[in-house]
């Protein structure tokens, strides 16, 4: 890549996927196009985020999911190359992950932290009641959610970061 993976994702990839988000929501994008285009960049990211080392033996563990239903993933993977970048380790969960698979994994890998990252932005009802069932079993430091449908999160505990730059800001502390 002509400009680094960051300046890329910021001149690049986020506007391009604004544009996505604009044609595909005005109808004039099929489905297949948007598909097509963002496995490329998935793709892309999963390659970048290949080349980083696991984590510094000091690092933090970060557990990262979409909630269920959620299967917008760029952002997500993003911040995967973000925290992976900044010396932490993490461990992935992907798209629609079931409230009970993560209480599970909550309890198996002990993160210090975890982020949920949301484009859709489901109910407030139904993402507030994903984080209630979860809150309980959450015993680290940090509980993150990213996205642009997370804007009525009424726990108080959470964290949240609007964009990638917050959350490269909150990792560089």
């Amino acid at each position: 890549m002509r400009y680094g993976m960051e300046e890329t994702y910021s001149r690049l990839i986020n506007p391009l996927l604004f544009k996505l988000g604009l044609l595909w929501r005005t109808n004039f994008l099929p489905p297949a196009q948007e598909h097509f285009l963002t496995s490329i960049i998935k793709i892309k990211l999963s390659v970048a985020i290949d080349y980083l080392p696991n984590g510094t033996e000091n690092g933090d563990t970060w557990l990262l999911l979409l909630p269920e239903n959620e299967f917008h993933e760029i952002g997500l993977l993003w911040a995967y190359y973000l925290i992976r970048k900044s010396g932490n380790k993490v461990v992935y969960l992907g798209a629609s992950t079931p409230v009970g698979s993560l209480i599970e994994a909550l309890k198996n890998v002990k993160p210090q932290n975890v982020l949920i990252f949301m484009i859709q932005g489901e109910s407030t009802y139904t993402i507030n009641g994903y984080i209630e069932h979860v809150l309980p079993t959450f015993k680290g430091e940090n509980f993150c959610i990213a996205g642009g449908g997370s804007k009525e999160i009424n726990e108080k505990k959470i964290k949240y970061f609007k964009t990638e730059k917050a959350l490269a800001s909150f990792l560089q502390q």
